[in-house]
């Protein structure tokens, strides 16, 4: 009777995944049970036991399946909902990759955003007829889904050919991805075509719109790798096409660009005024584009991995590059921003592996977070005197970026915005800098020299962490703060001087500055707010203070009055190296 206790004790395990509702496990089973709701973000197959989920039974008396409740059940292949659930949550079956199909029974009212997103192996939905809501995304990605039918006396939402639509098929909500259709023909019903609705179609090649749509969303026909063609009926009053391309009416803006299209290379009509967002996204094909003079915007992501592209012209005319609007171009050598624009987006071309040269021209104003980060082929740049700040990340990992050209005009340098810059050997910050962020110079290990403008305020957390090569600095005395590990791991720093305008110095300032030998405080009052370990795994058991320093030590260090000066040749701070020499030959003469 033990053993028996013992097995069943090791098959079944349970957790509360409700105020009233218990998970069991019982082998690969999991029976939902209880009453009431389950309470959201459960990820109950990352607990402890439930990690090889392969069918969830819930059962009478669960009325809602919380938010990310069975996200990432990799094993999982079978559900069982009981008619008492009225509710699935947002990102409930999130990546459960091994789903194949799935009935949502007659009493569920509402399905969340996400529910069923990344199922890659679903491949048939079933929906009753008492669903009123579909989420947004609640089928993203499902790569294998072939048909969606909703049952027939559902009020809200209709199904035709296992394509998903709101009751009257006036509104096309989503078409299954993983169907191996290649061409698909629109119903005359269709007035809207809704967000993503043929997004990551791998299979369609041919796309035809009737005359009775007058809006499609622009992110319609996203990442739909084989398409070639889209092509608009003629009569159509709000769209045109023109060569497999969706224009609207008077082809002032380009919609779409079908990205499975062969061609190498494309010359955008001269009527177009506007580019739309994403509409080359991701064309691999396409190694040149011609935009007109006519063109004036060019919106968010126009152009964001058109991996083959090498070339691109920008026209005077353009006023607007929108975020990421050139992103992961990674074949994209050179390009020429022209004097008529103004901002350069967030992102705008970030990852453009291969570029060498870029010309900022003085119109611009602004550059935007991580516009060129990890263009890891730049090795120059010259930021003109009209930009005032350097946004976070804006270079972030150019590792051959070997020198910069800042203006006076520069303010603010922000978080990270040179990180990782591993090439970039020395720069200067003027004056006029009175912000640096974060991590702003960390990781730039060949950076030897920097001169601190003496308007910064604060060495902020780790901003020169990792400079391998760094061996001297000077703070300004317009410092008050260093930060936490502001210095740390700058394992060639050999001496610092401390100003007397520093009031605070934080954690592990210079920790892991092996090579430090000589450090100096001006000050002749004691930094009352030092942190923890600021010399850890440093030779420096002692500090070098003016005559009349009110103390007897520098935090939890030793100090020596003699006014000494740490400077960047090291000079002061090879004396101690010297006398513990000279100490070291007298006692050889004493024992010979």
């Amino acid at each position: 009777m033990f053993m028996l206790l013992f097995i069943t004790l090791t098959l079944s395990k349970s957790y509360d995944c409700g105020t009233d509702v218990d998970c069991t496990m019982n082998g690969v089973t999991l029976i939902v049970s209880g009453s009431g709701k389950m309470n959201d973000q459960l990820y109950i197959c990352e607990k402890d036991g439930f990690e090889n989920i392969e069918e969830i039974i819930i059962e009478e008396g669960v009325t809602y399946i919380g938010e990310d409740s069975f996200s990432n059940c990799k094993f999982l292949t079978k559900i069982a909902i009981s008619t008492s659930v009225t509710s699935i949550g947002n990102s409930a079956f999130y990546s459960c990759t091994s789903l194949s199909s799935i009935d949502i029974s007659n009493n569920i009212i509402s399905i969340g955003d996400y529910a069923f997103e990344s199922c890659t192996s679903l491949t048939k939905v079933n929906i009753g007829n008492s669903v009123s809501t579909i989420g947004e995304y609640a089928f993203y990605n499902c790569v294998s889904l072939t048909s969606i039918d909703v049952d027939t006396s559902n009020p809200s939402y209709s199904s035709l050919d296992g394509v998903l639509y709101n009751k009257d098929k006036t509104l096309l909500i989503q078409y299954p991805i993983g169907n191996s259709r290649t061409s698909y023909s629109i119903p005359p019903s269709v007035t809207a075509i809704a967000s993503d609705a043929f997004d990551l179609c791998k299979t369609l090649i041919t796309i035809k719109i009737p005359d009775s749509v007058p809006f499609i969303d622009i992110s319609a026909f996203n990442y739909c790798t084989s398409l070639t063609s889209i092509d608009v009926d003629t009569s159509n009053p709000s769209y045109s096409s023109l060569d497999g391309v969706l224009y609207n009416k008077d082809k002032t803006l380009l919609i779409q660009y079908p990205i499975g299209n062969s061609r190498t290379s494309y010359s955008i009509p001269p009527s177009v005024t506007v580019i739309s967002e994403s509409a080359f996204s991701h064309c691999t094909s396409l190694t040149s584009i011609n935009i007109p003079d006519s063109v004036t915007e060019i919106d968010d992501f126009a152009f964001s991995h058109c991996t083959s592209l090498t070339t691109i012209s920008i026209p005077n005319s353009v006023t607007i590059i929108g975020d990421g609007a050139f992103s992961h171009c990674m074949s994209l050598k050179a390009i020429s921003i022209p004097n008529s624009v103004e901002n350069i987006g967030d992102n705008t071309f970030y990852s453009c592996t291969s570029l060498t040269s870029i010309n900022i021209p003085s119109s611009v104003i602004f550059i935007g977070k991580a516009a060129f980060s990890h263009c890891t082929s730049l090795t120059s740049i010259e930021i003109p005197g009209s930009v005032a700040k350097i946004s976070d990340n804006t270079f972030y990992s150019c590792t051959s970026l070997t020198s910069i050209n800042m203006s006076d005009n520069i303010t603010s340098i922000g978080n990270s915005a040179f990180y990782n810059c591993s090439s970039l050997t020395s720069i200067t910050i003027s004056d006029f800098v009175t912000y640096i962020g974060e991590k702003a110079f960390g990781g730039c290990q060949s950076l030897s020299s920097i001169v601190i403008g003496n308007s910064v305020a604060s060495i902020s957390e780790y901003m020169f962490y990792d400079c391998t090569s760094l061996t001297a600095i000077s703070i300004p005395n317009s410092v008050t703060y260093i930060g936490e590990g502001a210095f740390s791991h700058c394992i060639s720093l050999t001496s610092i001087n401390i100003p007397d305008s520093v009031i605070e110095i934080d954690d592990f300032a210079f920790e892991s500055c092996i090579t430090l030998t000589c450090v100096s405080y001006k000050g002749t009052k004691e930094i009352t707010n030092i942190g923890k370990e600021i010399f850890g795994f440093s030779s420096i058991d002692s500090i070098h203070v003016p005559d009349n320093y009110e103390k007897d030590t520098f935090a939890n260090y030793k100090i020596i009055k003699d006014n000494e000066i740490c400077d960047k040749d090291n000079t002061d701070g090879a004396e101690p190296k010297m006398i513990t020499t000279i100490i070291a030959c007298l006692l050889v003469l004493i024992i010979f």
